[in-house]
């Protein structure tokens, strides 16, 4: 084979077969030709482009003259139709008014590179069974803790229970000898055990739930008369603010499957929450209603409602919002974290509803049966 032949076949592989980027351009770096490869590359036909079109220099200064006047290959990064840029080592010959430019892999890099992110990607693989092993160890250690804060707050209950109705009994004793300073007194540890127990309750909740223990007995319930003892149960507090607490019924269904005491506990959360945040001589209005499919209960305060900041907080484990009662009552932070996950477990939704200044309404929906969803749909 001649040396022409040679060169014309190494040429033509060069051309339109070899991973090489090949352009002719003119010294304005205005491209008069582009190889198959370097087109299928940049995923569009290349002829008439500028080459500072699909070299990559976020300095904006590219200029194929400033780069015939250095000696030696250069390393550019190509525009790809794939999005991610590709780097080759130029070479640059001038042939006439002419530039053909040749783009090349350099394989020692690559094989570096390749190197490099076997070694990375075992680093990685070493690290995620290390962090396997800690999410495995941080679970049992979870699981511990919820163990024994429910048996600590289990222990603390009976005790804490008993002072708390002992200084019930104390306070309503008709005895006159007691000096306003102990009535006071009385009074403090009546409140302070009365929250303690609430606390308790609140953190042995916590525990069943994050240790996913939590047993939904579901029953055939009147939602209607469970909304009404819990307006009951709240009342003494709401008096004590003069907030009147208001029943609107606008329910048709007989029952609704559910875990009374569960529902019991979020009705009391809510009531409850909706008359520490209220300002005295207020109402707050509990209404029962239906859609098509659920059973709907609202609170509503007309307290000073929560900064749309906050929302983001409200239903995480010992949340503190801007937003303080109206009285200084003591919250433990844990409530609305326990209702919403009381009311999912039934498959229900909670929502809030705010505007500061106005009020708040906390609204929460658990499914309807298929009889009562009949009945609803009648009325």
């Amino acid at each position: 084979m001649s040396d022409n032949t040679l060169e014309s076949a190494l040429g033509r592989f060069a051309l339109h077969e070899a991973s090489l980027l090949v352009f002719l351009t003119d010294k304005g770096g205005k491209i008069l030709q582009a190889n198959p490869y370097a087109e299928s590359l940049c995923g569009r036909t290349l002829t008439g482009c500028s080459l500072a079109d699909i070299v990559l220099d976020f300095t904006g200064s590219f200029s194929l003259e400033a780069a015939l006047a250095e000696s030696g290959s250069r390393m550019w990064s190509i525009a790809t139709a794939s999005g991610l840029p590709e780097t080759f080592y130029f070479h640059l010959l001038e042939h006439g008014s002419q530039v053909v430019l040749v783009g090349e892999y350099n394989y020692r890099d690559s094989s570096l590179l390749e190197t490099r992110l076997v070694a990375l990607n075992q680093e990685v693989s070493n690290t995620n069974r290390e962090l396997q092993k800690k999410t495995a160890e941080l679970g049992r250690l979870n699981e511990m803790k919820n163990r024994l804060i429910g048996m600590a707050a289990h222990d603390l209950r009976n005790p804490i229970g008993a002072i708390h109705h002992l200084s019930a009994d104390l306070s309503q004793d008709t005895d006159t000898s007691r000096s306003d300073e102990e009535v006071e007194i009385l009074s403090l540890i009546h409140d302070s055990s009365g929250f303690m127990l609430s606390l308790i309750d609140d953190l042995l909740s916590v525990a069943t739930l994050e240790s996913h223990e939590m047993q939904l007995n579901r029953k055939p319930t009147d939602l209607n008369r469970l909304v009404a003892k819990s307006m009951k149960l709240n009342r003494p507090s709401a008096d004590r603010k003069s907030v009147t607490l208001e029943l609107r019924n606008n329910a048709t269904f007989a029952e609704v499957e559910l875990d009374r005491m569960k529902i019991q506990q979020v009705l009391n959360n809510l009531i409850s929450n909706a008359v520490k945040f209220s300002h005295h001589d207020t109402t707050v209005i509990v209404t029962v209603a239906a859609d098509n499919t659920n059973a709907v209960v609202s609170v509503k305060d007309q307290g000073p409602g929560i900064p749309h900041a906050d929302l983001g907080e409200l239903f995480k484990p010992f949340a503190r919002t801007s937003v303080q009662p109206t009285d200084g009552e003591k919250s433990t932070g844990l409530g609305l974290f326990i209702v919403k996950q009381i009311v999912e477990a039934h498959g229900g939704t909670i929502l809030v509803e705010t505007e500061v200044g106005t009020g708040t309404t906390f609204r929460f929906l658990l499914p309807l049966s298929q009889s009562s969803q009949a009945r609803e749909a009648k009325s």
